[in-house]
């Protein structure tokens, strides 16, 4: 008879990103992996085959912390392109790797591994502020992900 296992759950997971702090990390969603369908003709009907790899966008929702000035985002943006000085670096001064664990519900067992190469921060949404509510000041991150691979 089978077992029945444990379901993993969302909140056990890690993201290493040279500059940030994985424990203010909230939410995360991996980039879409889409492989484009290229139509051949073949006599009188279409054969499809697989073509281009694209990925997604990589969201992290991160908590902006009170008692440190937390500059990690903007300083990473005016490296890819300053809106000042009208000029970027060069893509391999700016692209950088990410890795997220995801771990098993005794949350030190690693059940998946994700290496995201090429990453660059591609967007940063604007900060909700209120005065009627109690909620964490949360920053949403969008990185430009060239490849993804899941090494475990």
């Amino acid at each position: 008879m089978a077992q029945i296992q444990n379901p993993k759950k969302k909140f056990q997971f890690d993201v290493a990103i040279v500059g940030m702090n994985s424990f203010l990390c909230q939410e995360l969603t991996l980039p879409d992996m889409e492989i484009e369908s290229v139509a051949h003709g073949d006599y009188n009907h279409d054969v499809k085959t697989g073509g281009r790899v694209s990925f997604g966008n990589l969201v992290i929702k991160k908590i902006s912390p009170a008692e440190t000035n937390d500059s990690m985002v903007f300083d990473r943006l005016r490296i890819i392109q300053d809106a000042y000085s009208t000029g970027g670096a060069l893509p391999q001064d700016y692209k950088f790797e990410i890795i997220v664990t995801h771990f098993a519900p005794d949350g030190f067992t690693v059940t998946d591994r994700y290496q995201l190469n090429g990453c660059w921060l591609a967007k940063l949404n604007g900060i909700d502020l209120s005065r009627t509510a109690s909620d964490n000041t949360m920053e949403e991150i969008e990185f430009s992900v060239d490849r993804m691979n899941k090494i475990i």
